[in-house]
């Protein structure tokens, strides 16, 4: 696990096919994945469409060294806190003309 101040690591989801069933259970055990990460203050980012081609698939299946088919790949790490986006008053987006009735 990641301790403050390293840097980020990458996290794989390996099935042992490619089935629909395989990718049902891959997208639970993501969400586990993240639900965990979040509780241990980790960001993460969802890395799925890279392995969509089935070239690069192969090279990341490779450079894991496994026979099993790369799911999802998972970014994490803890990241600075950005400042919160400014937003308008809620008054003033209700009371827009172009949501009256």
């Amino acid at each position: 696990m990641l301790q403050k101040g390293e840097t980020s690591g990458v996290a794989a989801i390996l099935t042992s096919s490619n089935k629909p069933l395989n990718w049902l259970g891959s997208g639970f055990d993501m969400a586990l994945m993240l639900i965990e990460a979040a509780s241990r203050g980790l960001n993460a980012a969802i890395i799925i469409h890279p392995l969509q081609i089935p070239e690069v698939r192969l090279r990341v299946e490779a450079a894991l060294n496994t026979d099993w088919t790369a799911q999802v790949l998972l970014r994490m790490g803890f990241a600075e806190h950005a400042p919160l986006t400014p937003r308008r008053a809620i008054v003033d987006v209700m009371m827009h003309p172009g949501f009256s009735r």
